[in-house]
């Protein structure tokens, strides 16, 4: 396996007149090519901000303050800002929650991707349109050179997302950096896109990070998991073993969260309190103040417990199954 994407102790902080902040705490991981690791949290939990720190977009007053970005084994995290405008849109592509946020309202869709297309490489016009439009046709989108002519605003929300997906692989990048893309869509058109783009990558040696909020998504999606929990990665493995056997508590907690975990006219559960604040942290395990298997062991941060493919931050886990 070709590693593309190496992150050690990653750290993002949003420095403000109310004090420090701590978006992403620590974070460390990798990602072959081929493979798909989804990256699961609650809302508030850094996902967004990790996204946008791996490719160097965090605007102040946050920024990237430790840790290493390898890319191809080459150190993005040092680089300059002319090489990281090289890289973004044409190695590593970002696919973004909300289409109309990346699609410009007054360009028609052909304009956009033949930019894309021209700012990387330097072909004609007429080749870019080319490309544009079988791009198009490998997100499953018919008469490709009707939509070319179209704007955002003409098209569906399914349709516009296709057309982000489609923006995000035209110049074949190695790396796609999905963030919930798929939230806003309805249930029929969210599973389509998840297949075509599982497909997208196996079949072309890709790689991507898929960021959700919904453990549902990416169970049948991605190879790997990473939980997420107050911007610290508490649990990471085999997406299969760490759903069918959790050993962090909030894992089991998301995963229980799930409706089809509970019985048909019973309560839904949901996992008590809330996550805090980034600039209020609590000391020691991050997650103790919602958990009820704490103790006072878990004033301290836990180090890092390994078996096999498996990774976890806890002082008191489940048990194995």
């Amino acid at each position: 396996m070709v590693t593309l994407l190496k992150v050690v102790e990653l750290q993002t902080q949003f420095n403000t007149p109310a004090g420090t902040g701590i978006a992403v705490n620590q974070v460390s991981f990798s990602l072959d090519a081929g493979k798909i690791l989804g990256i699961v949290g609650e809302s508030g939990s850094g996902k967004s901000v990790l996204a946008y720190s791996l490719l160097n977009l965090v605007d102040p007053p946050g920024k990237v303050s430790g840790g290493r970005i390898e890319f191809k084994g080459e150190l993005l995290s040092h680089t300059s800002e002319k090489r990281w405008n090289a890289v973004r849109g044409d190695r590593i592509s970002m696919i973004f929650q909300d289409p109309m946020m990346c699609l410009n309202p007054i360009m028609k869709i052909g304009e956009q991707l033949v930019e894309t297309l021209r700012i990387h490489k330097k072909i004609s016009r007429s080749e870019a349109e080319k490309i544009a439009c079988h791009s198009l046709e490998r997100v499953g989108i018919a008469a490709c050179a009707a939509r070319m002519h179209s704007y955002p605003h003409e098209l569906s929300g399914g349709m516009r997302q296709r057309i982000a997906i489609a923006n995000a692989i035209i110049n074949q990048p190695d790396l796609i950096i999905a963030d919930e893309p798929t939230t806003a869509l309805d249930v029929t058109i969210q599973a389509q896109i998840l297949y075509e783009m599982k497909a997208l990558i196996k079949t072309n040696n890709m790689a991507m990070l898929w960021i959700t909020h919904d453990i549902s998504v990416v169970k049948d999606l991605a190879d790997e998991l990473c939980v997420m929990y107050a911007g610290c990665i508490i649990e990471q493995g085999p997406t299969e073993q760490v759903i069918r056997d959790p050993r962090h508590p909030y894992t089991k907690g998301l995963i229980d969260a799930l409706p089809q975990r509970s019985k048909r006219g019973s309560r839904l559960h949901a996992i008590a309190g809330s996550t805090p604040s980034l600039f209020n942290l609590p000391s020691g395990c991050v997650f103790k103040q919602r958990c009820e298997r704490r103790s006072t062991q878990c004033d301290t941060r836990p180090d890092a417990s390994r078996f096999e493919s498996r990774m976890f931050h806890c002082f008191h886990p489940l048990e194995k199954k």
